[in-house]
């Protein structure tokens, strides 16, 4: 325009309306971009082997196989933690599985797509596009494959940064340290369950029990979790709200999600549909304090909805 030009043909695009989306990872982000997605009339597919189908419901999404999604979708979009589990998910052969038309989109983590066998789809026409803003090495090397083709969208790993939420940031960030380094205290946070440093410490070996038991339940059981519930046995009349928190970290930290921690585990687990539940009672007998974990889960592909517990001692 600035050239004077006017070559509207170059400029012809695609409507998201009608069109499928897939999400691969519904948890806060992969939540809220399947609620965008409505907004544009968009169906919804969704891959995430730890989301509860009530949750799945409640989004409005589809859940399918991995393979599947990536068949069906016009856009692929990534949403995961980098883990042993996802590293290179998006690899040569499931690039294969997506549609000639279709778009890969990842904002996650740059270890999730092989990038080589990328950049041979899109070099080869096998897909129509991708965008990303995040790169297996940061910043992306001058010498990646990825630069040289007009099918890639890429920018900067920016993150949070506009002005607003730079502000916010600091400010809380600001506040948690302060609060925590003078008083111990976690609760500035608003997504932290009130738990002080005091009992944190206090409670040590409850809590480390807690989030072993949280492991092994998600290990024992067959299908997504859709509740967990805590009975904590001892004295101590503070400790199963943070026992519950604890257990809850296990458990999501097991899925391979990032940065779980007392601070945001409840809400974790609340976006993924987990309900939970905590109780207080007298120990098992022989011991001072024990621990109870009971999970409900979904039921695997071959199993209907089950229940599974686990019991251990703090000492």
């Amino acid at each position: 325009m600035r050239r004077g030009e006017w070559d509207r043909k170059r400029f012809q695009g695609s409507e998201l309306r009608g069109k499928t989306l897939g999400i691969v990872g519904l948890g806060r982000i992969g939540g809220h971009v399947a609620h965008l997605a409505r907004a544009f009339g968009m169906h919804v597919l969704g891959h995430d082997p730890y989301l509860a189908p009530d949750r799945a419901a409640e989004l409005d999404v589809k859940l399918v196989s991995l393979e599947d999604l990536l068949r069906q979708a016009d856009v692929v979009t990534l949403h995961l933690a980098a883990t042993e589990q996802t590293n290179r998910l998006i690899n040569a052969d499931r690039l294969k599985l997506m549609k000639a038309t279709g778009l890969l989109v990842n904002t996650a983590r740059g270890e999730l797509v092989d990038e080589v066998a990328l950049a041979a789809a899109l070099e080869g026409k096998q897909l129509a596009g991708a965008a990303m803003d995040v790169f297996s090495v940061e910043p992306l090397p001058a010498d990646s494959p990825l630069r040289k083709l007009e099918r890639a969208i890429l920018t900067p790993h920016v993150a949070a940064s506009t002005a607003e939420a730079q502000e916010r940031v600091s400010i809380e960030t600001c506040a948690a340290v302060r609060d925590a380094l003078l008083k111990g205290d976690l609760s500035f946070a608003i997504n932290v369950p009130g738990i002080s440093g005091e009992t944190l410490r206090r409670l040590g070996p409850a809590l480390d029990l807690a989030r072993r038991l949280g492991r092994l339940a998600l290990a024992l059981a067959e299908g997504p979790v859709t509740a967990i519930e805590v009975a904590y046995g001892g004295e101590d009349d503070a400790a199963p709200r943070p026992v519950l928190v604890a257990a809850l970290e296990g458990l999501l930290s097991a899925m391979g999600l990032e940065q779980v921690s007392v601070v945001n585990a409840m809400l974790i687990a609340e976006e993924r549909g987990i309900r939970h539940s905590r109780k207080m009672g007298a120990p098992e007998r022989g011991f001072e304090t024990t621990v109870g974990l009971t999970v409900d889960t979904a039921g695997g592909a071959c199993a209907s909805r089950e229940r599974r517990s686990v019991t251990g001692a703090a000492v």
